[in-house]
């Protein structure tokens, strides 16, 4: 199963909620809609969506789910 990011809109209609899933096919509005405004994914690693879901997403070099991974590992590699 792959990785992906849900964003939900709150109670004003912002879209600043982000969780992290797992989806055996791609997500689809007929699938996903009724949770998700829109989805971020799919990403290879549950550590990479972590990461874009939280620190990453409005790091300036954290565009895609690779950039996530490739900088959630380096963050890993520096913790261990």
């Amino acid at each position: 199963m792959k990785h992906y990011i849900g964003i939900k809109a709150n109670k004003w209609g912002m879209n600043v909620i982000r969780e992290v899933f797992q989806a055996s096919e791609s997500p689809t509005k007929e699938t996903h809609g009724d949770r998700f405004v829109y989805i971020i994914g799919p990403f290879v690693s549950e550590l990479g969506a972590k990461f874009m879901a939280g620190p990453g997403f409005l790091h300036p070099d954290c565009l895609t789910p690779n950039d996530a991974e490739r900088m959630a590992l380096l963050v890993a590699e520096r913790a261990a």
